[in-house]
């Protein structure tokens, strides 16, 4: 729970049985960026759309799934010429999401994957760093990403690491929750009805730390083909929830 001074004063726990005592609140959920591709780009000015599909185009060596299956998430505007912050998501993944937050009773007001809490560091050779669990989140002048613990110290070769504490890391939530960078739930490149083959990806759905403005951490865990037309109906059964210890 964030309180007026915008310091995280709690951190309970949201489930299927408690979501029924969850008072209306502003919300703000945070997803796995394991699962989602953050990249600074320099893009043209259009309309929204084209935009996204100027990312899309620049992102195709780096992407796994088609462009109509995939989210294009984009930061305010900046300067022409200047690089500007991009996230990419299977839309299907972000439709589960979406479906699970819903089955709570919540409607966040925007989705932002974990990666993107953190302010990026003023110095080049800086990257901050917070470890959660079995994932690494850094966030540097031009890098944001949540990797495993290993790549994570061979990605800070060379860098000099700011460990970020738990108080930290709450301020930097509470600040998120405040003016969220993005939002996940952007529109589609296209069509966002998977295929066959559509992307493997991680949909742990598990409900964690609330604050107000809601803050609801979605952490990942299961592995498994997300199907958006299955999206609803397979979520109750495949999710388990868990909390955050507290600070």
């Amino acid at each position: 729970i964030v309180g007026a001074d915008g310091a995280v004063a709690a951190q309970p726990s949201l489930t299927l049985d408690t979501a029924a005592d969850l008072k209306p609140m502003r919300t703000l959920a945070i997803a796995p960026g394991a699962d989602v591709l953050v990249r600074r780009l320099v893009l043209p000015v259009g309309s929204a759309a084209q935009v996204r599909t100027a990312a899309l185009w620049a992102l195709r060596a780096d992407l796994a799934a088609p462009a109509d299956r995939l989210s294009v998430a984009l930061c305010p505007p900046v300067k022409e010429g200047e690089p500007r912050t991009v996230a990419v998501v299977a839309t299907a993944l972000v439709q589960a999401w979406s479906d699970y937050l819903a089955s709570l009773g919540v409607r966040p007001e925007a989705i932002v994957p974990d990666n993107l809490i953190l302010p990026a560091p003023h110095e080049a050779k800086i990257v901050s760093r917070r470890d959660l669990g079995v994932d690494v989140v850094l966030r540097g002048s031009n890098l944001a990403v949540t990797t495993q613990i290993d790549l994570a110290d061979i990605m800070v070769e060379g860098l000099t690491v700011d460990s970020v504490d738990d108080v930290r890391w709450a301020r930097a939530l509470a600040a998120t929750a405040v003016a969220p960078p993005l939002d996940l739930r952007a529109a589609p490149s296209r069509s966002s009805t998977p295929g066959r083959e559509a992307w493997r990806l991680p949909i742990g759905l598990a409900a964690g730390l609330l604050v107000s403005p809601l803050l609801l951490t979605i952490a990942g865990g299961l592995r498994d083909t997300v199907f958006a037309n299955g999206a609803r109906e397979r979520t109750a059964t495949i999710i388990t929830t868990s909390a955050p210890e507290p600070p």
